[in-house]
């Protein structure tokens, strides 16, 4: 073999960033360089595929802004002036800052901001760090603040997060694997626009479409997945509980409900005291309620325990012991009745004809499943808006049925994750995001005084400015770890450089049912050390060093410890299927891990907040029967796009190349009435700030709505960012709040450059 021969080699990696698909990659490199990137071959070959953010990932690893050096800050936080200083200065400087704060102010003081840059496992050892030295942890799973009222939804109806399960040895939630929406006759994608965020879901939804699957989308835009529907609905923005309960009081009126799915495997026929809106329990001898729920037996013409009942009514009104009830369905038919035809044109724009077509396919095309994502999460009552949709695939039995349900992204594996993430059961303390808006600069529930920030970049998340006017004066140190100088980064004492993916090994189950070796493919450039790396010398330095006294390698062999997967069979084969029936169906044993171990579209947590049912609510900020809307009559979408995951690929020359700069989407109707025109400099405001961008015309928007997509960072703009216009109100009725980014109401002008 030529010297020229050996200085060429390919390795087969993985795409970890957070857009969840995993992709294999193989990485050529050159003399120690990365050249080339190709996607790698699964067993599968519909897995067989590549983004252009992947494909430019070059330009990212040798971008010429990469942090080559730790930093500390020697000018005031955000000034941008820092000195160079040795990685082992920095791993004293936090080690010493670390410990004062726990002497003073105890561990919880010291927290660290975990973000979604990477899912790769080893780098999230912070996340160890934080449960070894019981500090608080920002931002895990639903903590982060981020799309959680969909999960919240499931946990609620069917008992489990709908991306996670602690009985399931693969962990799929609520949702189907995406490849079964093959087994569909109808297919409605709601919130979602996979054919740029998920593209991988795309492919099994165009085969489903070749074997004669129907195509729904229901977006406020005509975004490149509605391009390819059968049928659009342009929906006003907020609005989909509405439609869902139209949809609702159609299939229940026509009858086309399934009544043995309903009486069985919901809790349908459970009786509701019309007093207390519980449910009604039978009372033991001492008169005390158990837990057995009552329904109506026309048999024996009483109410008995649902676990005794010969059958059970689901629609009428009882009175048992003395107390007035009715069961659950005759609830849901109850509050659905309000929502005929033309309360729901009106409602959401939906034309009446529409939406009872909609309705009947989707009862009588089953299997019938739906692809969701996230539009339908950054509401404020986005939990309502996932209940009514599970109630839908309820009540028609669509749910543990193959080609029913509802898909996302690939459910995953958490490998080891207890085991790695909180050793001998230690467990940190969990904040949510957006409650750390409130905790940090008021000191409550406790006092935060450090934050370590990884994988991510806060400055994403909701109302910038208070962030730099509230949060972070409040905090004594700040130590980022990240690949280049984000906004967040701007702002820390501290900035440590970040390896690649490229530049370090790890480990990730994706795209579902396979396991990925991330394998090595160049040496850190310049001083970069991996998430791992870091974690492992500050705990030595904070006398922890022994839960981080393995290799990486080893620590992988024990994380995927699971069916006959090995390191050395991950290192030889690249990827590796789970040992799983595929395609995944959840509840295919109609078993459910909610208290009455049914669907539970009917919720008691839900009383206390008049949510019991998936009732209405007009949205929080984002409507026009807000009074706000006479000062600021246009809805404020950030939708994604091909070119982002979050704000990880902004700085990328390829993809700026193609996108160059952030615009803002308007309707011709709105932007004539505003004299705007394409390109045009214009101002998005409201009261809590303001966005200087080009404005681009599109008839494929709603009227009424505007649209600047997620992922830029503030000095793309020409004056603030999208996120001074965000608020972080918190909706009591979810456990872990979620960040409403979509209910928000501005304006726009055109404006000049000063």
């Amino acid at each position: 073999m030529s010297r020229r021969q050996s200085s060429y080699q390919t390795i087969r990696t993985f795409c970890p960033p957070h857009c969840l698909m995993s992709c294999g990659i193989l990485a050529h490199v050159k003399n120690g360089k990365l050249v080339k990137i190709e996607p790698a071959n699964f067993p599968d070959p519909r897995f067989n595929r590549i983004c252009l953010k992947g494909l430019s990932q070059i330009s990212q690893v040798y971008h010429q802004d990469r942090i080559k050096h730790p930093l500390k800050r020697v000018g005031k936080r955000g000034e941008g002036k820092w000195n160079q200083i040795t990685w082992d200065a920095a791993f004293d400087l936090i080690s010493s800052q670390f410990q004062r704060i726990i002497r003073d102010y105890g561990s919880t003081a010291v927290a660290w901001f975990k973000g979604a840059g990477t899912f790769g496992r080893l780098s999230d050892a912070p996340k160890r760090l934080a449960s070894v030295l019981q500090g608080t942890l920002i931002g895990e799973g639903m903590g982060d603040g981020i799309d959680t009222t969909g999960p919240q939804a499931s946990l609620d109806t069917f008992g489990t997060a709908w991306w996670a399960s602690p009985t399931e040895k693969y962990h799929y939630g609520g949702s189907n694997e995406v490849a079964d929406c093959l087994n569909s006759r109808l297919i409605v994608i709601w919130g979602a626009n996979f054919a740029e965020t998920a593209p991988h879901n795309m492919r099994f939804i165009f085969d489903a479409m070749e074997k004669g699957a129907k195509l729904v989308v229901i977006d406020p835009r005509f975004s490149p997945t509605a391009s390819k529907a059968d049928t659009w609905i342009p929906i006003r923005p907020g609005t989909d509980t509405c439609l869902a309960l139209g949809l609702l009081n159609i299939i229940i009126s026509e009858g086309l409900y399934d009544k043995e799915f309903l009486t069985n495997y919901t809790v349908g026929p459970f009786l509701v005291r019309d007093d207390t809106r519980f449910f009604l329990r039978e009372e033991n001898e001492n008169g005390q309620e158990s837990q057995n729920v009552l329904v109506w037996d026309p048999t024996q013409n009483k109410g008995v325990p649902s676990t005794t009942a010969k059958t059970a009514s689901l629609t009428g009104s009882y009175l048992v012991n003395g107390v007035p009830c009715k069961p659950a369905f005759q609830r849901l038919i109850d509050l659905a009745s309000k929502y005929d035809l033309q309360t729901v044109e009106k409602t959401t724009g939906v034309p009446s004809e529409v939406v009872k077509q909609f309705a009947e396919e989707y009862a009588t095309k089953k299997p019938a499943s739906m692809g969701l994502l996230y539009g339908l999460d950054r509401w404020y009552f986005g939990n309502l808006t996932y209940r009514s949709l599970f109630t839908l695939m309820s009540i028609t039995g669509q749910i543990g049925i193959k080609g029913g349900g509802f898909f996302l992204s690939d459910p995953t594996h958490c490998l080891n994750e207890e085991w790695w993430g909180f050793p001998d059961g230690k467990k940190p303390k969990f904040l949510d995001a957006l409650r750390m808006y409130d905790a940090i600069p008021n000191g409550e529930p406790y006092p935060i005084k450090a934050l370590w920030v990884y994988r991510g970049n806060f400055f994403r998340h909701s109302n910038a400015n208070r962030i730099i006017d509230e949060i972070l004066p409040a905090l004594d140190f700040i130590v980022v770890a990240d690949r280049f100088l984000t906004q967040t980064a701007q702002y820390a004492d501290l900035v440590l450089p970040v390896c690649s993916s490229f530049e370090t090994t790890d480990i990730q189950v994706g795209p579902f049912p396979y396991v990925q070796l991330q394998q090595k493919a160049i040496d850190p450039l310049y001083e970069s050390k991996s998430d791992f790396e870091i974690t492992v010398e500050v705990a030595k330095r904070l006398g922890v060093g022994d839960y981080f006294n393995q290799s990486a390698e080893e620590y992988i062999e024990q994380l995927v410890n699971i069916d006959s997967i090995t390191l050395n069979r991950l290192k030889e084969e690249g990827a590796i299927a789970l040992e799983v029936t595929r395609p995944h169906v959840s509840f295919l044993d109609k078993h459910f891990l909610t208290p009455s171990g049914r669907v539970e579209f009917y919720v008691e947590r839900g009383v206390e907040f008049g949510q019991e049912l998936p009732i209405y609510i007009e949205p929080e900020e984002g409507s026009p029967q807000n009074q706000l809307a006479k000062k600021y009559p246009l809805i404020f979408l950030q939708s994604h796009s091909r070119f982002h995951v979050h704000t990880s690929f902004a700085n990328n020359p390829d993809l700026l190349e193609i996108n160059p700069e952030p615009y803002v989407e308007i309707n011709p109707v709105d932007a004539k009435k505003r004299n705007i025109t394409d390109d045009d400099l214009v101002a998005v405001f409201n009261d809590r700030g303001e966005v200087k961008l080009k404005a681009r015309l599109n008839e494929g928007i709603r009227p009424g709505v505007v649209d600047i997509h997620h992922g830029w960072w503030a000095k793309q703009f020409d004056k603030g960012s999208y996120q001074d216009l965000t608020h972080e109100k918190i909706n009591p009725a979810l456990a872990i709040p979620n960040f409403s980014y979509f209910d928000c109401l501005v304006e726009i002008k055109k404006t000049r450059r000063v």
